[in-house]
């Protein structure tokens, strides 16, 4: 497990490490797996983040500053929301798909994800302009449901 505090050190990322003291990320575990799809890198529940191995190793080595902040953000989000937030989350998901979205554009467009995505795109772009010039993530655009 690597507690929030060093993956922010490590990644540089700009956020508060003590807003995320007791949020942690760790491997996921193989049941997981079983459970969630392959492409999934990482998933958030309350306070602990699950990466798959290999983008757990680029967390540790400080390298994925743009995982580290989307995942924090999922994290704040399950602390302000709560309960709440996996409900909406799923609500959200689903009124996509039920009008006809496609699973990528409806996942993208989860309010949740578009907060995330924004803030590891801004991570990412931070990390490139301190390092060499190099493309900027594209901040996804939301699909409006019929």
């Amino acid at each position: 497990m690597l507690p929030a505090a060093v993956a922010i050190e490590r990644s540089g990322v700009d956020v508060e490490p003590g807003d995320h003291a007791d949020v942690c990320f760790e491997t996921m575990p193989q049941w997981m797996r079983l459970f969630v799809p392959n492409r999934v890198t990482g998933l958030t529940l309350r306070r602990r983040i699950f990466l798959d191995p290999e983008t757990y190793d680029e967390v540790v080595a400080g390298v994925r500053p743009d995982i580290v902040s989307h995942e924090l953000v999922h994290a704040g989000q399950w602390k302000a929301d709560g309960g709440r937030f996996p409900v909406k989350y799923l609500s959200e998901y689903l009124r996509f798909r039920l009008v006809g979205v496609m699973h990528d554009a409806a996942y993208r467009s989860i309010s949740y994800e578009m907060a995330a995505f924004r803030a590891g795109a801004e991570s990412q772009r931070t990390m490139n302009s301190s390092t060499t010039p190099s493309a900027t993530p594209a901040t996804p655009n939301r699909v409006n449901p019929a």
